[in-house]
């Protein structure tokens, strides 16, 4: 009796360091703790408008249904290929997200730079 109640109250815990960990992180996000994360979130929010114009919840549901069933035997069939395909694709989208990151951030610094110039310039 005992382990099985010390044994549930391990995965309780486990499952709210996992809750405080995601609010942690969306209160990180929403409140604009670091500009970079809080700008991608707003931008796949906006992109996911776009998503939700052109399917209904049905259709993404079924469509989800479609995938999990069909996605592993061709993942099974072709695993070499897909493996290699997704480091070679991943390191490129490493590489382009690092350089936008760098650029966003540039931008940032430039902008805060000629706005604190002219709040001097204007004293």
């Amino acid at each position: 009796m005992y382990t099985k109640i010390s044994t549930f109250r391990k995965h309780v815990d486990v499952c709210l360091t996992h809750v405080n960990r995601v609010l942690k992180q969306m209160s990180r996000l929403f409140l604009v703790e670091d500009l970079v994360d809080s700008l991608k979130l707003a931008v796949v929010m906006w992109l996911l408008t776009y998503v939700g114009a052109v399917f209904n919840g049905i259709t993404i549901l079924i469509l989800a249904d479609i995938l999990l069933f069909s996605v592993p035997p061709i993942y099974e069939k072709n695993k070499v290929r897909v493996i290699s395909f997704s480091c070679k694709s991943c390191i490129v989208c490493f590489k382009k997200a690092f350089i936008v990151e760098v650029q966003i951030r540039d931008y940032i610094t430039i902008t805060s730079i000629i706005i604190i110039n002219i709040a001097a310039s204007s004293n």
